[in-house]
Order: structure tokens, then C-alpha cells, then sequence
């Protein structure tokens, strides 16, 4: 098993994004293919009225930037017959599964919570019960229960896609020309003019609301500070790969963790910080200066 891509390097701000761009992440990295030009699409968050925007890579984008080929996947049949027809093509299938069966997850959701995550099936043997599996930042096994937990029928389909991957990676000049082009449709995609000022507005009314539950309090965090702070750490990566000033973008991805943990301490103390609004004035201008960056 290869290390994980260094984009998930344990000693950087954010190690992990959201669980369908890591897995994008660490699928390139295992087909031995740059995942750095699909970053840009950090780009495209924008405040969605009570958390940022989830970042998923396109068909469109992995495709011109990476050279895969991205299609939904139809369920009709047993799910492991269908799983294993795909492989034997060598095709890979990204599936939503429910956490509570993923051991990787030990400690958030492994048979203690259900909820939704993807994955990527590398190879699957349903006479040992067993899958092996990209989640996250690495590569897993699971087998016996959670096997059956895991592929067991349910009233409705899970969503599933399917990669499959041309015969070579686009050269690095095109990936470059590519990527500066989608930069500026990923900018276009934002439905606001200036997401953290949004943000900023709508944080006291979403603190009040978790009420000092620890639950609602980290669901919070992760969907607001995490998700802008990890993003703009890999938008940094991406405008460093194409020759831009990274340093804004970068600022950002730390400001968001310093903005985490105040978040964290003030909606369980139940009271305002006054620090918040320092730190959410520094993310914005950091916010801009990396949309000048990229879009300069």
C-alpha cells in the first residue's frame, strides 16, 4: 500500500477536506496521477444560507484535468454482483455507504453512529467477505459483519458512480492551460459576492442554535470553518502548482482553524467572543486577496 498523498500529510492545518474530494484525492494519487490541477474548484465555495458549498468534482472537470471518466452508476441488481462485474472490468465504483460499518472510522461513526460517506471499492471478495476500499486520506479493509452490513439490500439503491480511467494523464501544459480556464468558471458558479461576509452574518443565529450540544457544536465546525479552511489550503497547493501566489489562500486555511476552535469555545460556553469578528474580518480579506491571486 502507498502512503497517503502528501495533500493529507498529517502535519498540515487541515489533513482532511470532505470525503468524496479526499477520495478524489487519493484515488488519482493510487493511479499514479496528479490530483493538483482538479484544486481549483476551491474556487467555487460560496456560503450556502447555513454552511460553505460541499466541493465535488465534476464528469467535465476529472475528466479534462485527469483524464478519467466519470459516470453514475445504475443499481439494479444484488449490489455485490454489480460491484463485481464493474472491478472485473477495471472499473473503480465510488459508493455511498453508512459509516457505521467503515472500521476506519473508529472513534466518529464506526458502530456508534449512521451517516453517510464515499467510498471507493478497489476489490471485493464475497466468499471471505471482504472489501478492500479508499475512504478518506488512505486505504482500508473491512470484512465479516461489516461486509454484510455494508452491502446488505435496501429499500432504495445507494447512489453510486463509476471511474474509469483513459490511457494516459493529460499533459502538464494542458492540464495547466485547463485549469487557469476553469478558474474563472468556478468563480462564476458563486451565488454571492463575498461568501465569508455571509458567513459572518448568519454565525451568531447558528451558534445560538447548538444550544452547547457537542453534536451540533462539531457538525458546525465542520461545515463551516473546516470546510472553507481546508479548501483554501488545497486552492493554496493548486495556484502554487500553476505558478500563482499561494500566500492568501494559504493565510485563509489558517485563519479557519484559529476560527474553529473560538467557535467551538464560545458555542459551549454559550457566550459571544469578541474575537470571532477579528478573526472572520481577517478570513474575508484573506478571501479576497485569493480570488485576486487566481483570478489576477
Amino acid at each position: 500500500m502507498s502512503a497517503p498523498h502528501p495533500l493529507h500529510a498529517a502535519t498540515r492545518a487541515w489533513p482532511e477536506t470532505n470525503c468524496y474530494l479526499d477520495l478524489w484525492i487519493e484515488l488519482l494519487h493510487a493511479r499514479g496521477r496528479d490530483p493538483l490541477p482538479l484544486l481549483g474548484l476551491a474556487l467555487a465555495m460560496d456560503w450556502e444560507a447555513d454552511h460553505f458549498t460541499f466541493l465535488k468534482p465534476d464528469a467535465g472537470m476529472v475528466f479534462e484535468l485527469c483524464g478519467a471518466v466519470l459516470h453514475e452508476l445504475a443499481l439494479f441488481d444484488a449490489l455485490s454482483p454489480q460491484l463485481q462485474r464493474q472491478l472485473a472490468r477495471g472499473a473503480v465504483p465510488l459508493l455511498e455507504v453508512d459509516a457505521f460499518f467503515l472500521p476506519d472510522t473508529r472513534g466518529t461513526a464506526y458502530r456508534e453512529r449512521h451517516s453517510k460517506t464515499t467510498i471507493a471499492v478497489l476489490a471485493l471478495d464475497p466468499a471471505a467477505r471482504r472489501m478492500e476500499y479508499l475512504h478518506n486520506a488512505g486505504r482500508f479493509t473491512l470484512q465479516g459483519e461489516d461486509h454484510d452490513g455494508l452491502l446488505a439490500p435496501t429499500p432504495l439503491p445507494p447512489f453510486a458512480e463509476l471511474v474509469r480511467f483513459s490511457a494516459a494523464e493529460p499533459a502538464p501544459a494542458d492540464q495547466r492551460n485547463a485549469a487557469r480556464a476553469l478558474l474563472r468558471r468556478h468563480a462564476a458558479t458563486r451565488a454571492g459576492a463575498d461568501p465569508v461576509a455571509a458567513f459572518a452574518a448568519a454565525l451568531p443565529g447558528l451558534m445560538a442554535g447548538c444550544a452547547g450540544d457537542p453534536q451540533a457544536i462539531h457538525a458546525l465546525c465542520f461545515n463551516t470553518a473546516r470546510q472553507i479552511g481546508a479548501a483554501f489550503g488545497l486552492l493554496a497547493d493548486h495556484l502554487a502548482w500553476l505558478g500563482q501566489d499561494p500566500a492568501p489562500a494559504a493565510a485563509l486555511a489558517d485563519q479557519a482553524k484559529v476560527l474553529q476552535f473560538q467557535i467551538s469555545r464560545a458555542a459551549r460556553r454559550g457566550r459571544d467572543d469578541p474575537a470571532l469578528g477579528t478573526t472572520l474580518e481577517a478570513m474575508r480579506g484573506s478571501w479576497h486577496g485569493a480570488v485576486a491571486a487566481a483570478l489576477g
